[in-house]
């Protein structure tokens, strides 16, 4: 299955990793096909390595839209459903709040 994996300030041994499996054909956009325990157990690697960076992966589904998006909660930026596309968007942020 084809899979796109985006990642934005992750550690370098990470983007590493990620060069075994997939081709970054721009800065921090990876494209590759894996099969799809591969995949799972990548994303569960980027999640886990990421550190304080961000990261999405998009791989192909039997919905309607075709696609879903895998999204690390950063604190920053969150899925919403929105008529059943997933759309990232940014968190509100408190007034104590410093991000």
């Amino acid at each position: 299955m084809l899979v796109v994996v985006y990642v934005e300030t992750v550690p370098e041994h990470l983007r590493g990793y990620l060069d075994r499996y997939l081709n970054e054909v721009r800065s921090s956009i990876f494209v590759g096909s894996l099969s799809g325990p591969v995949a799972e157990r990548l994303w569960r690697v980027i999640d886990e390595r990421a550190g304080a960076g961000d990261a999405f992966m998009v791989t192909p589904t039997g919905e309607e839209i075709g696609y879903r998006i895998a999204h690390r909660d950063d604190g920053v930026w969150q899925m919403k459903d929105h008529g059943g596309w997933p759309l990232p968007t940014r968190r509100r942020m408190s007034n104590n709040d410093t991000r």
